[in-house]
């Protein structure tokens, strides 16, 4: 009887090391998953700060290429208008030197006409002084 009751204590007692194992075994899988849980949300949340910095430095970089650009554009802008300037000038000068070559041909016209009319004009003086 004693040996049953021996026997029977070892099964017991083996029997609850077995659910102790396993119960054992049942939490460290528990703290495990949590663990492995929180290195992903800890990663997933580096991720998404590397991504949101990613994101902050191409909009700044875009900024900087749109003002790069607008200046650019100005500058260009503002060179083209004074080519513009300087050709309309150059082309109001040559307008200004034709027309001056136009009326000193129309002055020397003007001048020789004068001229063939006060010749006339004598001559026609010369002829009536003649007649009386």
């Amino acid at each position: 009887a004693a040996e049953e009751a021996h026997s029977a204590a070892v099964l017991e007692i083996e029997a609850s090391h077995a659910v102790t194992v396993v119960e054992a075994e049942a939490r460290g899988r528990a703290a495990g998953e949590k663990e492995a849980k929180a290195m992903v949300i800890e990663a997933e949340a580096a991720a998404k700060k590397r991504m949101e910095a990613a994101l902050a430095e191409a909009e700044e970089a875009h900024c900087a290429a749109l003002s790069q650009l607008e200046a650019s554009h100005d500058v260009a802008m503002e060179m083209a208008e004074a080519r513009g300037r300087a050709a309309a000038e150059r082309e109001v000068k040559a307008m200004e030197m034709q027309a001056e070559v136009v009326a000193a041909k129309r002055t020397e016209a003007a001048e020789e006409a004068h001229g063939a009319a006060v010749a006339e004009f004598l001559e026609a003086a010369q002829a009536a002084a003649l007649a009386e």
